[in-house]
């Protein structure tokens, strides 16, 4: 036999684990941390941002961006309790305040 040809089967073939521990015991490799190790590692670094960003004085558009939002939230809280308030009103009196107010001719 003359020398064996590559085929493309051949390049998508994983190496054995044996390869990839010898790899990475001589730093030929990075090493992969436990799932629950890099979600914790995140939380831990978006914690720390969030600190920061705290600590930071705010500028004039950010407390003006977080008044309006703050106005924004309570007058939908406010329209929410007004139109529960409205499904415990009976039928008539809904419609009663629904109708225009004609005046009257004497």
């Amino acid at each position: 036999m003359g020398p064996r040809l590559h085929s493309i089967c051949d390049s998508f073939q994983r190496p054995s684990p044996l390869v990839i521990i010898c790899c990475i015991s001589r730093g030929m490799l990075p090493r992969t941390k436990p799932e629950l190790q890099r979600v914790l590692e995140s939380k831990n670094r978006e914690q720390l941002k969030k600190t920061e960003l705290s600590l930071q004085p705010r500028s004039d558009l950010e407390v003006k961006l977080r008044r309006r939002q703050q106005r924004i939230q309570h007058s939908e809280l406010e329209e929410k309790k007004w139109r529960e308030g409205l499904k415990n009103v009976p039928e008539f009196v809904r419609v009663r305040q629904s109708l225009k107010h004609v005046p009257h001719s004497s």
